[in-house]
This record gives structure tokens, sequence and C-alpha cells, in this order.
């Protein structure tokens, strides 16, 4: 057998195999989330709706080949990437030593391609049990950040009528962005929701990352004002089959212990009724408890679970 410095090579996919990719994953992955998420991905590659650059491939080095792993990279704006982690069988190359070569080397690939691009931040979300896909991250300079709860609620909780009328709820304008931000930077303060992440990005880009998570309809980003002072904000996302999303919602240091935190999640579902939302859904850190409280409160129960796995880099010096 050759060694492994010569039996593989790192390569960007090209459109003629494509199916091969596909053919691939499909006897890979068992039927579940991160096959349709594959899926999906390979299908908006193929309609020129995502980079053709991010989706990286280890094949043989000899006249074979054959293909050995795949793995999928996508920045996107606020400096930050998704990524799904590398699909490398455990027999490739005759055992687990050259899986993990391969998936390493996968991994930098995919790193470069996001500092390529600007990225501050390479993320990704795993499964609660995937021990040796976590091994792979953390060998290739990942951390696990947080352990994520995914909470739902249906119609049946939505309030029928406005529930914080107390509250002025004044929608984005390029006017206000400057508001915005400063009502964000302040809600950091003290936040348990993903501390760790505080600083490493500006506002703008948070932002901006909010921004690209969806169709970005300003009256669905509101600054939320009592007494004529900004307190908070409630970041709003339609996404397909009318699902809204809680993107992010926040109160400054001095406005929190008055209630308004469950207040600004039930007019977020409130303003979810009025557009005939089917689900209103968001992500919360699990250590966060009085998140959760809030969140209990307004009748969402979680439905799934994720690490949320991070590298942060400097574009100019990834490996």
């Amino acid at each position: 057998m050759p060694n492994d410095a010569a039996a593989f090579r790192i390569d960007e996919t090209s459109p003629q195999r494509w199916p091969r990719v596909r053919q691939f994953i499909e006897s890979q992955l068992p039927d579940g989330p991160l096959r349709m998420q594959w899926r999906s991905v390979l299908d908006s590659v193929a309609n020129s709706q995502l980079a053709a650059s991010g989706l990286i491939e280890a094949r043989s080095a000899t006249a074979s080949d054959a293909l050995f792993g795949v793995i999928w990279i996508q920045p996107q704006d606020g400096r930050v990437a998704n990524l799904l982690t590398p699909i490398v069988p455990a027999t490739v190359l005759g055992g687990a030593p050259h899986a993990y070569r391969i998936a390493h080397e996968l991994l930098n690939a995919a790193v470069r391609v996001a500092a390529a691009g600007g990225a501050r931040l390479v993320q990704a979300l795993l499964e609660p049990n995937a021990g040796a896909v976590a091994d792979q991250l953390q060998r290739a300079g990942f951390r696990q950040i947080a352990k994520l709860q995914y909470l739902v609620s249906s119609p049946e909780c939505f309030p029928t009528s406005p529930p914080a009328e107390q509250l002025e709820f004044e929608p984005w304008s390029a006017a206000a962005n400057g508001r915005l931000e400063s009502v964000v930077e302040r809600s950091y303060i003290g936040t348990r929701d993903c501390p760790q992440l505080n600083g490493v990005r500006l506002t703008s880009e948070v932002l901006a990352g909010y921004r690209s998570a969806g169709p970005f309809d300003p009256e669905r980003w509101l600054l939320v004002r009592d007494d004529d002072q900004d307190i908070g904000c409630l970041l709003l996302v339609e996404h397909p089959q009318k699902i809204w999303e809680l993107a992010y919602m926040g109160l400054v240091l001095e406005a929190r212990g008055n209630g308004w935190g469950l207040a600004l999640t039930r007019h977020g579902q409130w303003l979810a009724r009025q557009a005939g939302a089917s689900r209103f859904v968001l992500a919360v850190d699990a250590t966060n408890a009085p998140a959760l409280r809030i969140y209990t409160a307004a009748g969402l129960e979680c439905w799934d679970r994720r690490g949320a796995w991070l590298r942060i880099l400097d574009p100019a010096n990834a490996t």
C-alpha cells in the first residue's frame, strides 16, 4: 500500500463529479437529518444557489480515482462559515488511522476556504453522541462552546392579544441601525448565552449574520423601548413552511428583572400568529437557566439538541 501522503489528494469537487459524490453520501449516511442536509447542499450547488467551492473531496491519487471522503463549508455574511463535518468511511485505505488522516486534511482544507472568504468563525453542529466526529474536530482546533436546545411552540400556544402593550416596538431602519447595535452590545453584558463569543466579532458582523439567516424583513427586526428609552431588541425571521424563528432577543442589563423577557417572547409569538405561522422556534444555550424558564413559560418545548463546535481563526493565518 502506498504511504498515506501519496494515497489521496484534496480537491474542490468538479461539477462532473457531483453525481458520484451524491451516490457516495447516499451510501454512507443513514436516513436522517444529516442526510437531508447533504441532499439540500448538493441540490443547491447543482442549482447554483451555493458556491461550488464549498464542496471538497478526498480521492485516490492513483489511477483508480476512488472517492475517500467529502466535506462541505459555507462562508456567509457576518464573517462566519457553516461546516458539515467530514464523511469518511472508517475502512478507507485499510483502517481508522488513514480515515482520521483524511478527515483531518478535509477539515484543514475547509478552514482554508473559510479563511479565504474572510470568516472569523467556523461552526459545526453535532448530535449529542457524535464521539468520533467530535474527536476529529477537537484535533483540528475546534472546541465545543455550548450545548444547544432547539425549542418549538405551536399556534395553540400563541397569544391571542398583544402581550406587551406597555412597550414600544420600533421596526428597523437605516437611521436606527446604530441604536440597534448599541442595544445588542449592551445586551451581551452578563449574558449566559454562549458568553465565549463575546468580542470575537464586531456587532455589525453579528447582525449581518442574523440578516443572512433568512429573508430580511425590517418589520420583524424590532427595537424595544420603554419610556422613550431603548431597552432591548427582538429579531425575527420567517423560514419556508411559515416557520418563524426568534433569531435573537436581548435586554440591556438595567431592564432585566421586570418580566420583559417573557413579554418580548410572547410578542414574537403574537406577531407569528398574525402572520399565520405554523411554528415558532429558537435555539438556546442549555446552561442559560433564566432564558429556559422564560421560554418554558411561553409554551416552548425542546425538540432537538446539538453541540455547537467552533473554531475561531485569523483568516490570514488559518492552517
